[in-house]
């Protein structure tokens, strides 16, 4: 069952940056980076555990853009800020009130269709592990007309046409549309928004052989699979994108699975045969070349 995104984690974020909004006009949150509710636990008292909500988000003001976010831990309001964003890897302090309470540290790692966010929090010198199921928060018609028009005003493309704009904000379920607003995430950073890992997750799920969904489970657990590269999670997903390019050699998006091996070192190190074998398919040379110079899922 699909994970709903926890309503206070949304309200506690238009709080917060409400309540900038008193030192400079107009903030406005431009992505939602992680939203989601999991749990807080002590490795090593098996009933010390708290709920977590958490919540990061860009928010663009008129002259800057910064990254906040909330964490709500049982009862407790707490506040994220020195906010670090990496592809797949989250950093920051916690601060209840204006006191430093601690810190976090998680990463991105897809169970199936499921995007888990895992890793270590320090609270009141306490450490707990942390998860969080990424919620579901699907890209709203006006925020599609949005990014429809900025792509299209930056892009050529041939599905931009005359107030499709409009159509798009009336239609948001039709495939042209959803193919600008995908097209829109592939550009720098914008996979870091949870709408757009939400969109890739489901049209991935239904199209597991385009060359953008290849890598994409890949590239988004990279971080945490370069950390544990014996895992068996991480294996289990290299096995998938090994076994689509055994059978479609000539896809770009094993192209693209190829280049990212190569160029995260620690990626699958620990993991010497399915490496191995993701190295020895046959791609062509020009699929490497186009796959070098061409946008990767949420990778840079």
């Amino acid at each position: 069952m699909k994970l709903a995104i926890p309503l206070i984690v949304l309200s506690i974020m238009v709080v917060v940056v409400a309540a900038q909004s008193s030192l400079t006009a107009s903030p406005k949150v431009t992505a939602y980076v992680i939203l989601g509710k999991g749990i807080a636990a002590n490795p090593d008292d098996t009933m010390d555990f708290m709920i977590a909500k958490f919540g990061i988000g860009k928010v663009s003001y008129s002259t800057a853009e910064e990254v906040i976010g909330v964490l709500k831990l049982d009862e407790e309001l707490y506040r994220l800020r020195a906010v670090v964003i990496e592809e797949g890897h989250a950093t920051g302090s916690i601060y209840r009130n204006s006191s430093e309470a601690g810190s976090f540290d998680v990463y991105s790692v897809m169970k199936g269709d499921t995007e888990v966010w895992a890793g270590k929090m320090l609270l009141y010198e306490k450490t707990y592990n942390l998860y969080v199921i990424e919620g579901v928060r699907p890209v709203k018609a006006s925020e599609l007309r949005a990014r429809v028009v900025e792509y299209c005003t930056n892009n050529e493309d041939a599905n931009c046409r005359d107030r499709l704009q409009n159509y798009c904000e009336n239609n948001p379920d039709d495939s042209r549309c959803r193919a600008l607003f995908r097209a829109w995430c592939l550009r720098a950073d914008n996979m870091d928004d949870t709408r757009c890992r939400y969109e890739f997750r489901n049209w991935c799920n239904e199209n597991p052989r385009n060359e953008y969904c290849i890598p994409f489970a890949l590239n988004r657990s990279r971080l945490y699979c370069e950390e544990h590269s014996d895992s068996a999670l991480c294996e289990k997903i290299a096995t998938t994108a090994a076994d689509i390019c055994e059978e479609t050699p000539d896809n770009q998006g094993c192209a693209k699975v190829q280049q990212l091996v190569t160029r995260a070192q620690k990626l699958l190190q620990n993991a010497q045969a399915i490496k191995t074998r993701i190295m020895n398919i046959a791609v062509t040379a020009s699929l490497r070349v186009r796959a070098a110079t061409s946008a990767d899922v949420g990778g840079s």
